[in-house]
């Protein structure tokens, strides 16, 4: 990827991440896809490509600033050209995307998340009855979403907006009117957890303020994860496979270290066992031998992250309002 490119994508993450775009989205995003009429999964196409009018404002304006700053207020001012597209629809319209990818090994960046490293938020499997300041799976599964709109967006910036159902969609789960309900449920376990300041909703979409030392807390502890990975049948596997992609491929820890990381009791161990067994054979690239209660992992190929590509990303977005 040319510079020239390089920065042209810059430019586009930190505007499809501005309160600008959403509000533009809003606007434009008709009752049904233009093309087949489909009223599910309606998504924003700009006639004229973003990419293409990033090039001209380049031209133009010249520094980032400026061209970032005519950007937010030509969508803020529905000055910018856009329909409704259904999500195959616009899929099809973008054939010759090219994906981001690693200069140094060529691997497609994908989507990513951001988290601290160690996470620091004790984890509980319990489906509800969390201890004060313990988060479950779905308030798991939204801090990685929350990372991905960091990581994607202005790094700095405290206040994010999110449609939930897009949110839904982005971690796995059936964007539904109940999954509202749920996601409202997890934010407030994370402002207990240290990781929202507040939060409100304004009919489908949610205003979420972070926490301005969990923020600071990924500037110089962090590491990054696929956010294909996020869909996971219990926080006890979603856990695991934080910690296995965190480590060397075969991996050894002790059961009670491994139990107080994942959320589990080491009270009765042959039922510690038991469901870190049952979690690893919910993980298709790991396997698990424990013996004398020292677990040794073994996970196969699985991809590495895109470490230069996305540390890239993460300085871009603490840049843009420093």
């Amino acid at each position: 990827m040319s510079a020239r490119s390089e920065r042209i994508e810059r430019i586009s993450r930190a505007v499809r991440s501005s309160q600008a775009y959403a509000h533009w989205v809003r606007m434009n995003k008709g009752p049904a896809c233009i093309v087949c009429g489909s009223t599910e999964n309606l998504e924003c196409h700009h006639v004229v490509k973003l990419s293409s009018i990033i090039a001209d404002y380049i031209n133009l304006f010249g520094s980032d600033e400026d061209v970032l700053r005519e950007l937010k207020n030509d969508h803020a001012n529905d000055q910018v050209r856009g329909h409704a597209l259904c999500k195959d629809c616009h899929k099809g319209k973008h054939k010759l995307r090219t994906p981001l990818t690693d200069r140094e090994t060529g691997t497609i960046a994908g989507p990513w998340c951001i988290l601290p490293h160690p996470l620091g938020i004790p984890l509980s499997p319990s489906r509800s009855n969390y201890p004060p300041g313990s988060i479950g799976l779905i308030a798991f599964q939204t801090l990685l979403g929350i990372g991905y709109h960091l990581l994607n967006g202005n790094f700095d910036s405290k206040m994010h907006e999110i449609n939930y159902r897009r949110f839904a969609e982005l971690i796995g789960k059936k964007p539904c009117t109940s999954f509202a309900r749920l996601l409202d449920s997890a934010l407030r376990d994370l402002t207990l957890a240290g990781v929202v300041a507040g939060h409100a909703r304004k009919g489908s979409t949610f205003e979420i303020h972070l926490d301005k030392k969990y923020i600071a807390s990924l500037k110089d502890h962090y590491w990054f994860f696929p956010l294909d990975d996020v869909p996971s049948p219990s926080v006890v596997s979603l856990a695991l496979k934080v910690i296995l992609s965190q480590n060397k491929r075969n991996y050894r820890i002790s059961l009670e270290k491994l139990c107080k990381r994942v959320g589990l009791s080491f009270n009765h161990p042959p039922m510690a066992r038991k469901y870190v067994r049952e979690a690893v054979k919910r993980i298709p690239w790991a396997s698990v031998k424990i013996e004398k209660d020292i677990c040794t992992f073994s996970k196969r190929k699985h991809g590495y992250p895109p470490v230069h590509t996305l540390r890239q990303m993460r300085d871009d977005s603490i840049r843009q309002n420093s």
